[in-house]
């Protein structure tokens, strides 16, 4: 498995992340996005249950303050074990869950049909592209299974 890198606070490698991901935005002109370390709340609630959770960041549009990306940051490697591993897929999936719910609508029109979340753990960062179909949509507003209601989340990286 190789040598484990860690962090000693997490809001380092946020921070990290988030200068990193500011360097490549200031390379695009005109600037109609920005990266934010400030925490996004989703709250994902179903007939009846609910769940909350809080992200790491995002990227926001300047205009309409549009949701375009996730953060998530970890200060551990994901592959360290597979529990680690486990649990972080779950919070990511869940998070993306959470982002549609919410913010149903128009994101992922811009990525071929997909949302994204970037995250970072320690030392690593991976891209997940989680794909939405209508039928998927359904299901999370209104129960309905019907065709291929599922999401599917790729995930690359390191």
């Amino acid at each position: 498995m190789g040598v484990q890198y860690g962090a000693d606070d997490e809001n380092n490698v946020n921070a990290a992340l988030v200068l990193f991901l500011e360097a490549i935005a200031n390379l695009l002109k005109p600037r109609s996005v920005e990266w934010s370390m400030k925490r996004v709340v989703l709250k994902a609630t179903f007939n009846s249950a609910s769940y909350t959770v809080g992200t790491d960041g995002a990227l926001w549009t300047r205009l309409g303050r549009s949701l375009r990306a996730l953060l998530e940051v970890k200060k551990v490697q994901r592959n360290q074990s597979v529990s680690t591993d486990t649990k972080i897929t779950a919070q990511e999936a869940a998070e993306m869950v959470g982002w549609l719910k919410q913010f149903p609508g128009d994101a992922e029109m811009l990525l071929n049909g997909n949302r994204v979340l970037i995250s970072q753990d320690a030392n690593q960062i991976f891209l997940s592209f989680a794909q939405v179909n209508r039928q998927y949509y359904d299901y999370i507003k209104n129960g309905k299974v019907a065709g291929d209601p599922f999401l599917s989340i790729r995930k690359r990286g390191p």
